[in-house]
């Protein structure tokens, strides 16, 4: 066998086992939730006193860790979501839409005096999120899928 037939050989063996990845990587739907949950939980928890808000931040930000745990156990590894590609779009696009509707509801309960903005706020945040959860799993399988041709 010569050097560029073990290459074709080996490129070809990389793409098998991308096209199982992609076989393998489709969270169960409680996943989705529980994000949507964990991001509408962020933005509503702006709605209680600092205290609160930032005690609720950071059991969002644990449960985040326990979920990563969990990803690596079930799949054997973590995909985190800033990476290149078109999923980056889809993360960075709901990290916008997050963000402005973080600040829309700080500024309706500090600006416009109306306590219950946050939640609102967070209301529309979870499905958003559980939604884009989906979309970029469907994004991340067909970059695989395609890489793995």
């Amino acid at each position: 066998m010569t050097d560029a037939e073990a290459a074709r050989q080996a490129l070809a063996d990389v793409g098998a086992i991308r096209g199982q990845v992609a076989d393998k990587v489709r969270c169960p739907p409680r996943w989705h939730v529980a994000f949507g949950a964990i991001l509408g939980s962020m933005v509503a928890g702006q709605a209680f006193p600092t205290a609160v808000s930032m005690a609720i931040t950071v059991v969002c930000l644990c449960i985040t860790v326990f979920l990563m745990q969990a990803a690596r156990r079930r799949m054997g590894f973590f995909v985190n979501g800033y990476r290149r590609g078109k999923t980056l779009w889809v993360a960075l696009s709901l990290l916008a839409f997050v963000e402005g509707m973080l600040a829309l509801g700080i500024w309706m309960k500090v600006g416009l005096h109306l306590p219950w903005a946050p939640f609102a706020c967070g209301a529309v945040v979870a499905p958003v999120s559980v939604g884009a959860s989906y979309l970029w799993q469907s994004v991340y399988r067909r970059e695989l899928a395609q890489s793995a041709a």
